[in-house]
């Protein structure tokens, strides 16, 4: 009968209280780096995700589009892009694209699109940041990412992208990352980056 009187607490073993007590403190820890993780303002380089992206990205498209693309809107649709997670038109494409953001505290400030173009050849096909953004390395750590991915596959000897002549940020940036140029054409420079070559 006096058992029954003291509470559940009273009736454990020294033993037992301690594991129930370090079993909390680690359910709690648990749960306060969980949330920490998802509701903390994240930083970094993260997987594209429509609703917090596609607008920062449209808009990085209406202010920058002489040096996004080098057509009009008939020749490319960023929507199009996104929706499809494709660099173009051709179906043998569709679904390719990859596309990553960098945030910072949470919001997106740039982006970069990559795909497979090839077996043995991955071609880096857009990198975009706002203008308050720039200068800060996000474009090279959002390369560096494209880069990364792309030569995880073994089977990608070089990746290529071209920019335009006039674009000196983006080409010191490149150049820097190993880049070469290959090839001049009017208006636009082509770049080569060999695996080994990849700093």
């Amino acid at each position: 009968m006096e058992i029954a009187k003291r509470g559940w607490w009273s009736n454990l073993s020294r033993r037992a209280k301690q594991v129930l007590l370090l079993s909390l403190a680690s359910l709690v820890i648990a749960l306060g780096s969980a949330t920490t993780y998802y509701f903390w303002p994240k930083t970094g380089v993260y997987e594209y995700v429509a609703a917090r992206d596609r607008q920062m990205i449209l808009d990085i498209f209406a202010q920058d589009w002489y040096w996004l693309v080098a057509g009009d809107r008939n020749s490319f649709s960023p929507e199009r892009m996104l929706d499809t997670k494709s660099p173009n038109k051709n179906p043998e494409y569709q679904g390719v694209e990859h596309v990553k953001v960098y945030l910072v505290a949470g919001q997106p400030v740039g982006f970069v699109a990559f795909y497979k173009k090839k077996f043995y050849e991955g071609f880096l096909h857009l990198l975009g940041l706002q203008a308050t953004a720039r200068g800060k390395g996000y474009a090279t750590q959002l390369m560096r990412t494209a880069l990364d991915a792309l030569f995880a596959d073994p089977a990608i000897m070089y990746i290529k992208l071209v920019t335009r002549v006039n674009n000196t940020a983006a080409i010191k940036v490149y150049e820097r990352l190993g880049f070469k140029r290959a090839e001049l054409d009017g208006d636009f420079v082509y770049f080569r980056l060999q695996r080994a070559d990849y700093r």
